[in-house]
């Protein structure tokens, strides 16, 4: 049987495609209260296993760095590709502020441990 790469799995998952060309797998992996490394190790990979790319988190969450570490596992045992995960987060109420907002993102980046978001939220948005 012929190796499927990520990427190959990435496209055969149901996604919506975007003006830009990018696409975003339509079902994501929930990870809200995933505290424990282990935990999050095994969740994340049985998820990739049965052909989920889209992976989604939060600041609020206070598991982006245990994510982040989950896939760079993944990453190093040449499982996935950085290019074939859709990975999400969300800025928290307290950076909802204009100026605030890059402060948020990079601060989700730097507890992720990633060059880059494939798509940022704003976390319960409200006026």
């Amino acid at each position: 049987m012929p190796k499927v790469t990520s990427a190959q799995v990435l496209e055969r998952v149901p996604n919506i495609r975007l003006t830009d060309g990018m696409r975003i797998p339509i079902i994501g992996l929930g990870t809200y209260n995933i505290r424990e490394q282990n935990v999050m190790d095994q969740v994340i990979e049985d998820a990739i296993d049965v052909g989920y790319r889209h992976i989604d988190t939060a600041y609020e969450y206070n598991n982006e760095n245990l994510i982040g570490k989950s896939i760079r596992k993944l990453m190093d045992r040449q499982k996935i590709e950085r290019n074939s995960i859709f990975v999400t987060s969300k800025v928290w109420n307290t950076f909802h502020r204009r100026r605030k907002v890059v402060e948020g993102m990079r601060l989700s980046l730097k507890n992720l441990g990633l060059d880059y978001l494939d798509l940022a939220l704003v976390h319960w948005p409200m006026a």
